[in-house]
């Protein structure tokens, strides 16, 4: 065999290898990529959710107060935090 061809014999070789492993790498990376993206968007998503029910739990069924004076001393002190039931003074 001349130089020629045992360059041409192994060039396949060599390129075969390095194409089937540049994108493995690549697919993983963005896998990775699309993972850490999925991640970032369920995040979010959830976030909003948790906010809208926050929301609407204190505009419709319970609100969070604290107690300031002393005029219900016996049952509730100053500084205390209560929380008023909404739901039983809607009109329907």
């Amino acid at each position: 065999m001349t130089e020629n061809e045992i360059k041409e014999a192994t060039s396949g070789v060599i390129d075969s290898h390095k194409s089937t492993e540049i994108p493995d790498v690549h697919e993983k990376n963005l896998e990775s990529t699309k993972s850490k993206i999925s991640e970032i968007i369920d995040f979010f998503r959830d976030l909003i959710i948790i906010f809208v029910v926050v929301i609407l739990v204190r505009t419709f069924i319970v609100a969070p107060f604290q107690i300031s004076g002393s005029s219900m001393e016996d049952s509730y002190h100053d500084g205390e935090f209560i929380l008023v039931n909404k739901f039983s003074y809607a009109d329907f």
